[in-house]
């Protein structure tokens, strides 16, 4: 045997020894620590997991030897093809355009890179590979493409809320629970709200606060503290509205209404009826801060969740 095909052979029994490992499968969100500490006021991963490990100690010809790797190549080459498809190839992507809304005047390129940043923060946040966010142009209209992986559950409603303005609203309904679900609206609520404007809002949270806890049920709840002067702010209303509901909104939508059980000067939690991947959403959302623009959605064709 010639001194060159030795060293192929010898290169080939090493190949077949090496380890194999199954490829990481991608989960929508990360688990965080648990929570059991009841809060006065109920006011949202990516994990790795590998198979068993395998070995190749078959002694083998070295024809035989070299018919095999080149199938087990060609099938390692085809599995990996097929599992990076299913998360973020084009064939299986979901596409979305959106569109400033008609507000009087065209929103600026600065205002639209701006958007497509945050957003670029939020589909990382939440754990989503192989997505990708580009300003463009389609028929006069300028806006943003998002291209994301298929990534299971409720994907219209998470992708919803991934691409939604994302404010978080707190607001004083008096004695009336406002079913959650619902689009809340402020001008029912002058009388506990000045200006009709809520009491506090994402920009008073701590972005570092916020993560998701689990209740004893193991339901989803998301934890978060206010900030800077808000916390004395958010003590004192507490404090002053024991007994009153506080109503949490997101997008105008209702989270959660709850009784105000005492005065809240640090941590909260916001108990609405998450999935995991809803929590896991909103965290990211409220983490990356509101959109600059207001958007109108448009699905494209053929890929709508």
């Amino acid at each position: 045997m010639k001194p060159e095909e030795q060293q192929v052979l010898s290169r080939v029994h090493q190949r077949l020894a090496e380890d194999s490992h199954s490829f990481p499968l991608p989960e929508s969100a990360q688990a965080a620590s648990r929570a059991q500490t009841q809060w006065p006021v109920s006011v949202i991963s990516l994990r790795a997991r590998y198979g068993p490990r395998q070995r190749w100690l078959r002694p083998l010809s070295m024809l035989a030897a070299v018919l095999f790797v080149g199938l087990l190549v060609g099938s390692l080459v085809l599995a990996f093809s097929i599992n990076r498809g299913g998360v973020g190839s084009p064939a299986n992507s979901i596409r979305v355009f959106l569109v400033p809304e008609e507000k009087g005047s065209t929103s600026s390129y600065t205002e639209l890179e701006a958007a497509s940043t945050i957003l670029s923060q939020r589909f990382s946040d939440f754990g989503l590979q192989g997505f990708s966010v580009q300003v463009t142009t389609s028929n006069g209209q300028s806006g943003i493409l998002v291209k994301l992986p298929r990534f299971g559950g409720n994907e219209r409603q998470v992708i919803d809320i991934l691409i939604g303005t994302g404010e978080l609203a707190f607001w004083g309904t008096g004695n009336t629970l406002v079913p959650a679900g619902t689009t809340f609206n402020p001008y029912q609520y002058t009388q506990y709200n000045p200006g009709d404007q809520p009491r506090f809002t994402s920009r008073d949270i701590d972005p570092n606060s916020l993560s998701i806890v689990k209740d004893q049920a193991d339901t989803p709840q998301i934890l978060g503290e206010m900030k800077g002067e808000a916390i004395q702010r958010f003590r004192l209303y507490t404090t002053q509205n024991i007994g009153n509901y506080l109503t949490v909104t997101f997008d105008d939508k209702v989270l959660q209404s709850a009784v105000i059980a005492g005065s809240i000067s640090g941590p909260f939690v916001i108990a609405g009826n998450f999935t995991q991947q809803q929590a896991s959403a909103i965290v990211a959302a409220l983490k990356s801060g509101t959109l600059p623009i207001e958007f109108n959605t448009l699905f494209l064709a053929g890929n709508t969740p």
